[in-house]
């Protein structure tokens, strides 16, 4: 999953944040606004910065 290929979105109005990555679909922007998570905020890059970006923004589980 480190191929550039990871967007991290926002929920607007909430402090929620989610990570998709392209499964060889092209989709992880699209999987991430289909979630709500309407504001893509950083990508595409690799999962290693999104899980950086999660956990400098203190998300759960990150």
């Amino acid at each position: 999953m480190n191929q550039g290929k990871c967007y991290v979105g926002h929920k607007p109005g909430t402090n929620q944040y989610s990570v998709a990555c392209d499964g060889g679909d092209g989709g992880g922007s699209f999987k991430l606004v289909r979630a709500g998570y309407t504001s893509i905020v950083l990508g595409p890059t690799t999962w290693d910065a999104c899980a950086q970006y999660m956990r400098d923004r203190n998300q759960p589980g990150w």
